[in-house]
Order: structure tokens, then sequence, then C-alpha cells
């Protein structure tokens, strides 16, 4: 019996490792500007103005744990997430962090198991972020989302 677990932990481990190096991989591609453009998506993200405004400063988020619903594959997903913001909004009050988890916790109840399983959905579920996030703090107060942690259990 100790060995299953065993087992089951280094399957955990290695998913986590593999999950960390391809948002490493994203981040890294994003950033030198090899990214493929996102315009040619059909859907309400797709139409919003994008801004290449620099972000400012960084504010990172207590890391947010959704249950996903039957079929994903993992009970439960644990995300963390910093925003990248603009020079004028550098700084969230406490209702802005708490409307920003609310909006992300009702985005990522209704993941799929392609996003959670597939490594090239994870740039989708960032815009979507992205865009809940200008939604909720307003078009121009944050420039980028970064996905600091993200792990199934």
């Amino acid at each position: 019996m100790a060995e299953g677990k065993k087992g089951g932990a280094l399957g955990i481990a290695a998913l986590a490792l593999i999950a960390g190096g391809g948002t490493f991989a994203m981040v890294k591609i994003a950033s030198s500007g090899l990214a493929p453009s996102c315009a040619a998506e059909a859907g309400p993200i797709a139409a919003e103005e994008h801004h290449d405004v620099p972000a400012a400063a960084y504010v990172a988020l207590e890391p947010v744990v959704v249950s996903l619903r039957p079929g994903i594959g993992a009970r439960s997903l644990r995300i963390g997430i910093a925003l990248g913001m603009t020079d004028d909004h550098a700084a969230l009050e406490e209702a802005q962090v708490l409307r920003l988890k609310d909006g992300f916790l009702g985005d990522l109840r209704a993941v799929t198991p392609d996003t959670v399983s597939d490594p090239e959905a994870l740039p989708a579920l960032r815009e979507q972020l992205l865009h809940r996030a200008r939604s909720v703090l307003g078009p121009g107060a944050v420039a980028e989302i970064l996905i600091t942690d993200f792990m199934m259990t």
C-alpha cells in the first residue's frame, strides 16, 4: 500500500514540475514577442482592445483554490496569479482584491478538461483572467496577468 501512495506522490510531483516548466516557457515566449497573436480567436476576449502599456508594478494575489467539476481528472486546482499593474493603478484596495477573487473563482470553476491538461490552453486561460481583471478594475488598470502557480490535486 505504501508503494501505491509513493507512486501517486511522484506522479503529482511530476505533473507539478511539468506545469511549472510549461508556465515558465510560455512566459518566456510571451515576453520575447514570439507568441502568436490572439486576434484571430472568436469571442469577447478577442474583441477586447489590447493595451501596450508596460506593467509598472506587480501585485501577487493569494493563491486561489477551486474545486473542479467531475470528469476533469483532479478534484481541485490551485492557481497563483500576479497582476501587472499600470503606472496609475499600482496598488489594490481590499474590496478590489475580493471582487477579483470572486470573478476569478467563477472563471476557474468553468474550466474544461482541456484547459487543465493541455499546455497550449494556458494562454487562453491567462487571457480570460486578464479580461476578468480588466472588467473588475477598469480597462487601463492591468497590463498583464502572470500565472505563478498551477497545481491540480
